[in-house]
């Protein structure tokens, strides 16, 4: 087994963002009379808590290592996790006490089109894949990489789409003409 210091650092600045998020979010999941959430939420908390851990356990063993270029995909891997953590964190502070863990919609909610809804519908989730598309590729390691992004990454797409729906049914008009404004995920591609 193989330790370096960028797989490390990813790790605790991981884990210190992570703990910090959950305390952050703490009583942020709401219910009100519909539910939106469609099991969205257990789908995104169950592919973490399988796909998570062990992408970083595989992440310190030699199984999927790269070899060629494996600092250089460390070191932009932990920079995509700072980065993909701010943008999440700008889009929760964006919305202040209308971001919910869960798919909801609350009383006096607006749709918001400023900080980084103006770029994007979705900035938490870009924010999300970003950190662990970031965190994976920390380790410097394909199938760690692999492992702890893409049952995420399907996770977000079908949340997305869940969460769209309730935006669409409760904003009508007024969500159809944002997303005709702006994009999913990246700005002016998707």
């Amino acid at each position: 087994m193989r330790f370096t210091f960028l797989p490390l650092l990813a790790v605790a600045f991981y884990g210190v963002t992570f703990v910090a998020e959950k305390v952050l979010l703490r009583g942020r999941k709401l219910k009100t009379g519909a539910n939106w959430d469609k099991g969205s939420l257990a789908l995104f908390d169950i592919s973490g808590v399988l796909s998570v851990p062990a992408g970083i356990i595989l992440g310190f063993t030699d199984i999927g290592r790269m070899r060629a270029g494996a600092g250089l995909v460390a070191a932009v891997g932990v920079l995509l996790l700072v980065a993909g953590t701010a943008v999440r964190w700008a889009a929760i502070f964006t919305l202040k006490d209308f971001f919910t863990v869960n798919v909801t919609i609350l009383e006096g909610q607006r749709i918001v089109r400023h900080g980084v809804y103006r770029f994007i519908r979705h900035p938490s989730y870009t924010g999300l894949l970003l950190r662990y598309l970031g965190f994976g590729l920390s380790f410097a390691n394909w199938l760690s990489a692999a492992l702890i992004f893409l049952p995420l990454f399907f996770a977000v797409l079908y949340r997305i789409r869940v969460e769209e729906t309730a935006l669409r049914e409760n904003f009508g008009e007024e969500y159809l003409s944002y997303s005709q404004a702006t994009k999913r995920l990246i700005p002016g591609i998707y």
